[in-house]
């Protein structure tokens, strides 16, 4: 995704959680990782968390 590679992660990725990590990432912008973990269901990966930073950058 960061290269502009058009790639559908989305069969990986805990989309149940989609709201939760999104509000959190907002909520909580410039944190670690591990905090923003911290404070999401224990099933939320740090793959998750990273693919929707790097989807919400590209819809600003």
């Amino acid at each position: 995704m960061k290269h502009g590679m058009d790639i559908d992660l989305e069969k990986d990725i805990h989309t149940q959680y989609e709201k939760e990590i999104c509000n959190t990432i907002h909520f909580m912008s410039g944190a670690l990782l591990r905090d923003i973990k911290a404070n999401l269901p224990s099933e939320v990966t740090y793959f998750d968390i990273n693919y929707y930073i790097e989807k919400m950058k590209k819809s600003k």
